[in-house]
């Protein structure tokens, strides 16, 4: 019986469950499997304008034994929106997070009870910034084959790379795209803190991209795996069959976890450098980036 992989969604699903109220039918696949989920911030929404949040949702192992917890995470590599962010603002959004993961039916799979509840504060990954704001960056693809984002890579964010970033989309898209393909671009662009492919977490490998036409085509693949896969395995407990744990490791020595700043009246000595930008930073270590714990403000909040 299989339970890995990523959970997967669609926009139009993902809007549904935004309510916060459980649809009779699951919106997701491999519910409680790590879900990268590209989140459109309505705030920032304008006219042919969006910006994204890239939220990672993942359940993680508690301090007490045999108990798990899940958790936030929220990458944008935008410079200042999540840092300029009112803090009711930020509120919402963590609270809107948790309604997708209710309403899809992520989180009540083999949890009808409730017994795995979300942890109180979400936490914010530093990531590579860009300047454009439509760009949510290239990090789901890194995460998702096991590797880190680099903070400073030394190419700097122009239209050559998004171009090429479209030509990857594109291959994807028809069913041709490889991981080896996929890595050598990552590397060659300075994108990720590993350097080889000796590097990269084999059991993410993908011989080849699926191919896809249209959004109905994911909704049906969604609920094809859905069928074969998910609703078995509910029929089992996490003794007999336990989730796979094929995760984003943020606790890993790869990530350095720090206390965020102050989010309110800081003094200006104690607010955060800006990161520079890639074409000024000549540190070519490998630096990944930084899991902050926003503890002040939802201490005040939740």
């Amino acid at each position: 019986m299989f339970a890995g992989g990523f959970s997967l969604s669609t926009l139009d699903a993902v809007d549904i469950a935004s309510v916060g109220v459980p649809y009779p039918d699951s919106l997701c696949t491999r519910p409680r499997r790590c879900w990268l989920l590209p989140y459109q911030h309505q705030e920032y929404a304008a006219p042919r304008r969006a910006h994204f949040f890239l939220t990672v949702l993942k359940e993680e192992e508690t301090k007490e034994e045999g108990g798990t917890e899940f958790c936030v995470y929220f990458l944008d590599s935008q410079p200042g929106v999540w840092k300029n962010l009112k803090d009711m603002t930020r509120l919402r959004l963590f609270e809107t997070i948790k309604d997708i993961a209710k309403g899809s039916g992520w989180m009540a799979h083999r949890n009808t009870d409730d017994h795995v509840k979300f942890r109180s504060k979400p936490k914010y990954v530093n990531v590579a910034k860009q300047r454009s704001d439509r760009a949510c960056g290239f990090h789901a693809w890194i995460l998702a084959l096991g590797m880190t984002p680099n903070v400073r890579p030394r190419h700097e964010f122009n239209g050559n790379i998004y171009a090429e970033l479209r030509e990857m989309i594109s291959y994807a898209l028809a069913g041709l795209l490889d991981w080896r393909t996929l890595v050598a671009w990552l590397f060659a662009r300075d994108l990720t803190v590993e350097k080889t492919i000796a590097r990269v977490t084999l059991k993410r490998a993908f011989e080849s991209t699926v191919q896809q036409q249209s959004s109905d085509e994911l909704e049906e693949y969604i609920g094809t795996t859905r069928k074969e896969l998910d609703v078995p395995l509910e029929q089992l407990t996490e003794e007999e069959q336990p989730y796979v744990n094929n995760s984003v490791n943020f606790a890993s020595n790869s990530w350095r976890i720090e206390n965020a700043p102050e989010l309110e009246d800081e003094d200006e000595n104690e607010k955060p450098k800006e990161l520079p930008r890639a074409e000024e930073d000549s540190d070519d270590s490998d630096d990944p980036g930084e899991v902050h714990e926003w503890d002040d403000f939802f201490r005040e909040l939740v």
